[in-house]
């Protein structure tokens, strides 16, 4: 999504490659390369979004100009709940990372009164009033986003 949204940023590198030592030659190979078989000899590991072109500086400012855009047209709630729908695929160390963020918030919203209110913590003896009944009783979604979880039994 964020590639489609920020394509027509990316007209030409923005910035260039750096000549660190022995790169040189790998830099003039390629846009050789590029040259005898008619591909376009700009540098496609550089930075192609133009901030500047969204209003930006950096990429903080252009998710925040983004984010502004999206809500004026009346997207912004669809790109949030595509979000909360996706799913990542990141193998095991991701997993591991994720449980560790996990409970490193769990920890925040204890010892922060006023986030109790704003964060319901998982916990196997309580309902869950984020989730469905279904979710409930499951402790989860389908691995497969195609089966509703009406469809589960």
């Amino acid at each position: 999504m964020r590639d489609n949204l920020y394509y027509g940023l990316k007209h030409r590198p923005v910035t260039v490659a750096e000549a660190v030592e022995g790169t040189v030659p790998d830099i003039e190979y390629r846009r050789s390369e590029a040259a005898i078989t008619a591909n376009s000899p700009y540098d496609i590991t550089a930075e192609w979004e133009d901030f500047t072109v969204a209003g930006a500086d950096d990429p903080e400012g252009l998710e925040e100009e983004a984010i502004a855009r999206l809500s004026v047209v009346g997207l912004d709630d669809d790109i949030y709940r595509m979000g909360l729908q996706s799913r990542l695929d990141g193998g095991e160390a991701l997993a591991d990372r994720m449980l560790e963020l996990r409970a490193a918030i769990a920890a925040r919203v204890q010892s922060e009164p006023k986030l109790q209110d704003l964060v319901e913590l998982w916990d196997i003896d309580a309902f869950n009033r984020s989730a469905s009944l279904a979710e409930n009783l499951l402790f989860g979604l389908t691995a497969d986003p195609s089966v509703p979880i009406d469809q589960i039994p």
